[in-house]
């Protein structure tokens, strides 16, 4: 049902105006028959009890001398009142004594039937009795009862309450006629101003302007609604032109953004074309320096001397240690540009310092201390986290404190639960600490800290890594030291429960187990590799670790003539090739029948986790980067080279 704040501005005024006029009316009707009713019913009334009085006067004569004729002739002047059927008179015991009736009343009706209720006794009542004693000299000798007859009045006044209902029914349609009439001129300009408003807020045009029509209330709301139009159109003006400056100044900025943004993004594929191109130049002669020293390191016929075994060791400690640097500038550079990718699940603390502890060997045969991992104790933890990354930050810290540490010194790694969800993982020297002064510069790349002139080894990057690599999986990172004292690092990660912690990752360790004996002769393992030295040191590891026949390709077309007509079990195939890179030497392999089953080994130079990841993605049995790793080459040229 539609309420009345619902309606128009018309309709309510038109509701309001009829309804105050038609409750006047029903009021001031009302009040007007009901007096018309009580005042006539009353006049009435008081007129038929005079006559009645009077009757009782003449009446005492008549009954002081028993003379019931007398009485009757008395009561006969009541023919003359047609609103009068009946009247009795009554001894002072209630015997009738005479009485009198009208001709349309049956002569047999008795003066109980004919007995209407007493004047008193009901408003709405059509017919009434009226009671009046009959005294003589102080005595009462009995009573006279007049019935009359209302039924003439009641019509009378329903007629006239009819002419009266009609006539206020005609004044209020007159009234509500006039109103409809007169509402006009409030709410004619009220509409035009509605009318306007609609206008502009459909048209957005705040050049119109509302017409006033008066100087009244409506005539003071339509100037201040054109006055706000006036300011809203000035404002509007001044937002035009302020976003027309503001558009040319999004399209400078932008322009500048994006210049910005390419210059940026040149300059990062410059930095990334820069250092693989330097990691593919350094690792491919690095990997003839290790892989040939290594060799010489194992030969047996006829063995090194003592002094030759030394220059061979520091040739590999030297190379490490420049892969070590190699690898740490592409870690970072790779952890800035974003290229880092990360698997976040729950890793056992134990088990990741039990790795660590396997992996420290060389740095504890340098820098001998005394170590306590605590991998009992931090067993009952662990964290989520990345479990390379984890290993790699807990064996820079381990390693740093170790590097670090004062001849016979300590090194204590504890697991806390500091609570809120966050385990600590703290690592504990008792080193020479670090200055204050120097405590700032602790996190900078390439700070030494003043032991760029020492005899430790280092590039200044590894602290940075490690907080970048800890960042990045959701943790922190800091320190505490005291000059003379040592100093502890820490690292802090969200707790897992140690139940959903999986195992210690021996996939390197099973590889090599599972490596074979020397294998069947003349299986044929096929290398296509365009660096000489590279070629023939995988030639003399295969041809003598593995007893197989190796042959060589230093064109990827060669190579696959080679493939097409040998069939080798196995194919070692460098990425960077000249005419064609190993990509496209891998699917002409696999798009030959003679080669599709061929298993393909990709060794590169190229050393990003996305050139690992797009390699084994592209079908590639495993991926090696230079320099190599002989014993883990061996073990997976090993396995796939087994029958079956």
């Amino acid at each position: 049902m539609k309420r009345l704040r619902d309606y128009s501005l018309r309709g309510k005024l038109t509701f309001i105006l009829t309804a105050a006029v038609t409750l006047a009316l029903i009021f001031a009707l009302s009040a007007a028959i009901l007096r018309e009713v009580v005042w006539d019913k009353r006049e009435h009334l008081n007129r038929y009890a005079t006559l009645t009085q009077a009757l009782a006067v003449q009446l005492a004569p008549t009954l002081a001398f028993d003379d019931p004729r007398a009485a009757e002739e008395v009561l006969s002047v009541l023919r003359l009142e047609p609103d009068v059927p009946a009247a009795w008179v009554r001894t002072a015991r209630g015997a009738v004594f005479a009485g009198y009736r009208a001709a349309r009343i049956p002569y047999s009706a008795s003066p109980q039937e004919l007995a209407p209720p007493r004047a008193e006794a009901a408003f709405w009542a059509r017919a009434v009795s009226l009671d009046q004693d009959i005294v003589l000299d102080g005595e009462v000798l009995g009573s006279i009862a007049v019935t009359v007859d209302l039924s003439e009045l009641w019509e009378n006044i329903w007629l006239d309450s009819l002419s009266v209902a009609a006539a206020a029914l005609v004044g209020l349609i007159a009234a509500i006629l006039l109103a409809h009439r007169l509402q006009r001129t409030v709410t004619g300009p009220i509409l035009r101003l509605a009318d306007t408003v609609e206008r502009v807020s459909g048209e957005r045009d705040y050049a119109l302007r509302a017409v006033k029509t008066a100087d009244d209330e409506t005539g003071a709301l339509t100037d201040g609604f054109n006055e706000m139009l006036n300011q809203i159109q000035l404002r509007d003006q001044e937002l035009t032109a302020h976003r027309a400056h503001l558009e040319e100044l999004v399209a400078q900025r932008t322009a500048e953004l994006v210049k910005a943004r390419d210059t940026a993004e040149k300059a990062s594929r410059a930095k990334s074309e820069f250092l693989s191109s330097m990691s593919h130049e350094l690792r491919t002669p690095l990997n003839a320096v290790l892989g040939f020293a290594q060799l010489l390191q194992t030969e047996d016929d006829p063995p090194l001397s003592a002094a030759q075994q030394e220059s061979v060791q520091e040739i590999l400690s030297a190379g490490e240690h420049l892969l070590a640097l190699i690898n740490d500038v592409l870690d970072l550079a790779r952890i800035e540009s974003g290229g880092i990718q990360l698997s976040i699940e729950p890793v056992n603390l134990g088990e990741a310092l039990a790795e660590c502890g396997k992996l420290v060997g060389p740095v504890l045969a340098k820098h001998p201390v005394e170590l306590d991992l605590a991998v009992a104790d931090c067993t009952r933890h662990a964290v989520y986290a990345d479990h390379v990354r984890l290993r790699q930050a807990l064996l820079n810290l381990i390693s740093n404190a170790m590097k670090y540490n004062r001849p016979g010194g300590a090194v204590t790694v504890s697991c806390l639960d500091i609570g809120g969800g966050w385990l600590r993982i703290a690592v504990s020297d008792t080193g020479a600490g670090i200055p204050p002064e120097r405590q700032k510069d602790l996190f900078t790349a390439f700070n030494r800290l003043g032991a760029e002139g020492g005899a430790i080894e280092g590039t200044g990057i590894g602290l940075v890594i490690t907080r970048r690599l800890v960042e990045q999986m959701g943790g922190g990172i800091g320190f505490e030291s005291e000059p003379g004292q040592g100093s502890t690092f820490w690292i802090e990660l969200p707790a897992a429960p140690p139940g959903e912690a999986g195992g210690i990752d021996q996939a390197s360790a099973g590889q090599a187990a599972r490596a074979s004996a020397p294998q069947t002769p003349q299986r044929t393992v096929l290398c296509v590799e365009d660096n000489p030295a590279s070629l023939r040191l995988i030639e003399q590891v295969l041809a003598d670790r593995l007893n197989v026949r190796v042959l060589g390709a230093h064109l990827p077309q060669l190579g696959l003539e080679l493939a097409a007509r040998h069939r080798p079990e196995l194919i070692l195939l460098d990425i960077n090739l000249p005419d064609m890179d190993g990509y496209e030497v891998l699917r002409r392999l696999r798009a030959a029948e003679a080669t599709r089953d061929i298993p393909v080994i990709a060794v590169s130079a190229n050393a990003w986790e996305g050139d690992i990841g797009r390699g084994r993605e592209a079908g590639f049995a495993d991926y090696f980067t230079k320099p190599l790793d002989i014993p883990r080459l061996l073990a997976a040229a090993g396995q796939l080279l087994q029958p079956g």
